[in-house]
């Protein structure tokens, strides 16, 4: 059995789903002379399935070298008894180092294996709750282990099998003649010039060096009085416009080409610059080039859109698609705290460790269509406050690690309620007090897959309001029941420390605290996909019924609801 004798630093080991193991290794070489035309080919298997990946050991003088397809190489210098992580990003090379003193130690016993025709040993052990087995030999004229930390007593000890919690498998399979002189001349000048960073430092490159950052807003201020000159030029690419009495935010960008696939996520971070309350925040997109959309009501003022009349008799302003017009596709649904940022200093509570900014991050990769486009990327946030709100707002586009091309999504914004321009007049979602929301569509032919993404949250903030009070959310399709449920949030007292600025009631409990329809303070409210098995093309119709409380008085209750349908089109 082996005895785990040092506790693992935790910068030594990498953890990541299947390729938690993955990433090459520390590895050692025994002092005497290794064959120099000589690699070890490491090939990697999960449940007895190849992953289609390798990894070479080699070695010359007193550092061992490990290769693994385009990855960084990493080194283990004798001389200097440290292992050497290496990394490129953005034209430079880092390194971090990792004395031998900090690698754990493990003893052993023998078995009666071999493996490429060594006899070998086996050890078992645990690393950080994973169950590691190793068969590794002192025969053979290399020697190393192609996982990071998992590094054998014996400098003449080669690691020719690991496997993790009994399915992760790297097995030695086969030794192949190889320049190792050749390489090891590329890689030595890269590895000298490199910039020596601590760990912590070099976790985080690795990291941000795996995906792309696309910057939308830095240090945007959303609050009202802010408005955009007229005299300024619209519809220029990245520029940032101002909207609404300054509650909008507005850039039109190109997105990068998705069809390789991989996932895209939205990162968003809020703090107060004034403002003490929760409020309704939305990120929103509107595709470049369409002949009507909420651009023009941006400009030219609301009337520019259509109206959907409910039977109340409001109008209610550019809510729903009709052919002609779309709805803003909402991104993100998201609410700031009380006040987190601004009012941390004047509401000092012992041990209470308010944020500076309070942080959103949610996958949208099913909201955007895998060729490059231009769209305009907007975030509203309602408030009357002259300070207002602070935000930072970018994509994080993380590659696939599939081969296979990105399927050809399709999306039809269906309805959107979130009156993104309140301070410009445009209602409330008050129509369901005595009304359904119905909105025709046409559905494409090869149409596959179908989902309905909708987010639904309730308002009305007082003790008789919606916004406190469960209600059924009934979605019809072609008048039969789709589906229905109650969106409700009985967590927000998680969040107690993200609202500085939240009162606290003479029971101990704070406002924030308070549970409500499907949103708490200082946090997002994620989509519900709903299936649409069978949906045949040509028209449609889908309805969104909600039994919304009565007025009293001034206050009234409203909801915020959005949905697009989604899918995938077959060639």
């Amino acid at each position: 059995m082996i005895r785990l004798l040092k506790r693992v630093p935790k910068k030594n080991i990498v953890f990541s789903l299947l390729f938690v193991f993955l990433a090459p290794a520390f590895c050692f070489a025994q002092n005497g002379k290794p064959a120099s035309n000589e690699a070890l080919v490491y090939h990697y298997y999960n449940n007895g399935k190849s992953l289609n990946a390798s990894l070479k050991l080699m070695m010359q003088d007193e550092k061992v070298l490990l290769l693994q397809g385009q990855n960084a190489p990493r080194f283990i210098d004798y001389a200097q008894s440290e292992s050497i992580e290496m990394l490129e990003m953005e034209d430079s090379w880092y390194k971090s180092m990792t004395s031998f003193n900090e690698l754990p130690h493990y003893e052993t016993e023998e078995v009666d294996v071999d493996i490429l025709g060594y006899p070998c040993t086996y050890a078992v052990g645990s690393l950080r709750s994973n169950r590691v087995e190793m068969w590794y030999t002192q025969s053979a004229s290399l020697s190393g282990s192609p996982v990071l930390s998992l590094v054998m007593p014996k400098k003449n000890a080669l690691v020719l099998r690991i496997l993790i919690n009994g399915s992760y498998d790297i097995r030695a399979e086969e030794f192949i003649q190889f320049n190792v002189d050749s390489v090891f001349s590329v890689w030595n000048p890269n590895l000298a010039n490199a910039e020596a960073v601590d760990p912590s430092r070099f976790a985080r490159l690795q990291i941000e060096s795996r995906y792309k950052r696309f910057p939308v807003f830095e240090k945007q201020q959303i609050n009202f009085g802010t408005e955009e000159p007229k005299s300024v030029e619209f519809g220029l690419l990245d520029t940032v416009y101002h909207f609404s009495k300054g509650t909008i935010v507005l850039r039109k960008v190109q997105l990068p080409d998705l069809k390789s696939g991989g996932q895209t996520f939205l990162r968003l971070s809020n703090r107060s610059l004034g403002d003490a309350y929760d409020r309704v925040g939305s990120v929103f997109m509107i595709p470049d080039g369409q002949a009507l959309s909420m651009l023009d009501a941006f400009r030219y003022g609301l009337t520019k859109i259509p109206v959907f009349t409910a039977n109340n008799g409001e109008e209610y302003q550019g809510i729903v698609h009709n052919g002609l017009y779309d709805p803003p596709v909402e991104l993100m649904r998201f609410f700031t705290s009380f006040g987190a940022g601004h009012f941390n200093e004047s509401s000092d509570i012992d041990g209470y460790n308010w944020p500076d900014s309070i942080l959103y991050t949610q996958e949208i990769t099913h909201l955007l269509r895998p060729e490059g486009q231009q769209v305009w990327l907007g975030a509203f946030i309602g408030n009357y406050d002259r300070g207002g709100h602070e935000i930072n707002l970018e994509l994080d586009f993380y590659p696939s690690y599939d081969t296979a091309a990105a399927k050809d999504q399709w999306m039809l914004p269906l309805f959107n309620t979130v009156n993104i321009m309140e301070m410009s007049g445009q209602n409330y979602g008050t129509l369901f007090l005595e009304d359904s929301l119905e909105v025709a569509f046409d559905v494409p032919e090869g149409l596959t897959d179908v989902q309905i993404c909708l987010i639904s949250t309730g308002h009305g903030g007082w003790e008789g309001g919606d916004e406190f009070n469960p209600k059924v959310n009934t979605i019809f399709l072609d008048n039969e029941l789709l589906f229905h449920f109650v969106p409700w949030r009985s967590d927000c007292a998680t969040y107690r420390e993200l609202n500085p600025s939240s009162g606290n009631f003479a029971n101990g409990l704070s406002s924030s605290d308070l549970s409500r329809s499907n949103w708490c303070p200082g946090t997002s409210t994620p989509p519900v996909f709903i299936p649409v098995p069978n949906l045949k093309p040509g028209k449609h119709m889908i309805k969104v019924a909600i039994p919304m409380g009565e007025r009293e008085g001034q206050s009234f209750s409203s909801w915020n609801i959005s949905a697009v349908l989604i899918g995938n089109l077959s060639e």
